[in-house]
């Protein structure tokens, strides 16, 4: 039997877009910790300012950052850590003072946010395949022979 808290997270992730309306939170939210990279354009050149994760949906999100988009700006989104996600765009809905200097900043996303790019918020980058292989190579180090005497041995595909 699952706990309550697994069937949460699952409910929240396979959830399919819903479109937002007169009822507010048609999509569930989902809190997140996750570190990301908020950019917009400027004069010039664009700006990136590193941001934190507050909550999720599919539809938006809310994070923290000291750096203030303008409003209704169109602005790109992606989460970082030990494996970087690709750019999700949104637009700019509110932006409200917090401490510290800080600001919360809500975002509405263009398209229904991508599966993946959720899964990563809320549960963390998955096991990379390399991260696997280096620990299958310390595993198969040292192999036992037939005659129980133990010697280095070498990872075979």
């Amino acid at each position: 039997m699952r706990s309550p808290t697994k069937n949460r997270l699952f409910t929240f992730l396979s959830a399919s877009y819903r479109s937002v309306g007169d009822a507010l939170r048609t999509n569930p939210r989902h809190g997140s910790s996750a570190r990301a990279r908020l950019s917009w354009p400027g004069r010039g050149e664009d700006i990136t300012a590193r941001a934190r994760l507050i909550d999720i949906s599919r539809a938006g999100v809310a994070l923290l950052t000291k750096e203030v988009p303008p409003m209704d700006a169109h602005v790109r989104l992606r989460l970082v850590g030990q494996e970087e996600t690709p750019w999700v765009e949104a637009k700019v809905l509110g932006v409200e003072p917090m401490t510290r200097g800080r600001h919360r900043v809500r975002l509405l996303f263009h398209e229904p946010c991508p599966t993946f790019f959720l899964r990563v918020a809320v549960l963390g980058a998955p096991e990379s395949a390399a991260a696997d292989r280096a620990e299958a190579v310390v595993e198969c180090q040292w192999n036992e022979v037939p005659s129980g005497e133990t010697t280095q041995g070498a990872l075979t595909q």
